[in-house]
């Protein structure tokens, strides 16, 4: 199942970051990526935006993959949809920057 085989690398591959004298372990922005991307909500769509404007190295095609995966189980094309549409704009507003 994807579901589990996805958690499971989540939390191998969340880094730890150290606030003050604690170390929290935290997603990375992929997979916070992923993980909104699925919820799809108004505000975690936004969210995703947001991440994308903050990380300029990104895995995409790694969010793609899950996305993909977890749109095909859940029954839902809308999830990968979602995401597409985001990276798209994100493209755009990036190549606008670019032009002189």
């Amino acid at each position: 199942r994807p579901g589990q085989r996805r958690q499971r690398e989540l939390i191998d591959r969340a880094r730890t970051l150290v606030v003050g004298n604690v170390s929290v372990r935290v997603a990375t922005p992929e997979d916070l990526m992923i993980t909104k991307a699925v919820a799809s909500r108004p505000k975690d769509i936004a969210d995703i935006e947001l991440i994308l404007n903050v990380h300029t190295e990104l895995d995409l095609p790694r969010v793609r993959y899950w996305t993909r995966e977890f749109a095909k189980v859940l029954e839902m094309p809308e999830i990968e949809e979602n995401l597409d549409r985001v990276l798209a704009h994100h493209q755009e507003l990036t190549k606008r920057k670019l032009r002189p």
